[in-house]
């Protein structure tokens, strides 16, 4: 049998593996929205595009940068989870603040893009963007969520041991 500090350094190690894999997770949605905008304005620089296409990519890819500023923070939350184990002050608190600052940002860049995209005509150019980037993203929450589900739910068995040892040391004095 496995005392409770076997147990808890367990937990532990499982909680970083797991980050170790949603870092890794939030990586490749980073370099895989990277290589569409990178390859986007590659073919556009390649076909000598016109500037309403310049613009009609512009406005497509403006939300997916915020959201990247977001994914990025989160993946340097997953990075620090996976090194530190149980942390919750510092690294989750600040990646969380920045990954919301970016999904307002770029819900409301989207909103804002939108109508104009649809009166130029965007077809196919910015349909990567305007529907994959913010899906991607909500998958990496999807991940940071997951993550912060553990934490409190060990924030949680901590304190229900902290509260039965002050009950011990209650009865004791």
């Amino acid at each position: 049998m496995m005392t409770s500090k076997e147990i808890l350094a367990a937990e532990a190690k499982t909680f970083q593996q797991r980050n170790r894999l949603f870092h890794g997770a939030a990586t490749i949605v980073i370099a895989v929205l990277v290589i569409f905008i990178a390859l986007q304005i590659f073919v556009q620089l390649r076909s000598g595009g016109t500037t309403r296409a310049a613009i009609v990519l512009t406005l497509s890819w403006a939300p997916a940068l915020a959201y990247l500023w977001g994914l990025w923070a989160i993946r340097g939350m997953f990075a620090d989870l996976s090194r530190k184990g149980f942390a919750f002050h510092d690294v989750v608190s600040r990646a969380l603040t920045q990954l919301g600052v970016a999904l307002v940002l770029g819900a409301v860049v989207a909103v804002a893009a939108l109508p104009v995209l649809i009166s130029l005509g965007s077809r196919i150019l910015g349909q990567f963007a305007i529907f994959a980037a913010p899906q991607l993203t909500i998958a990496v929450v999807g991940l940071a969520l997951l993550a912060l589900a553990s934490m409190i739910r060990r924030a949680a068995q901590l304190e229900a041991r902290a509260a039965a040892l002050r009950a011990v040391l209650d009865d004791f004095i």
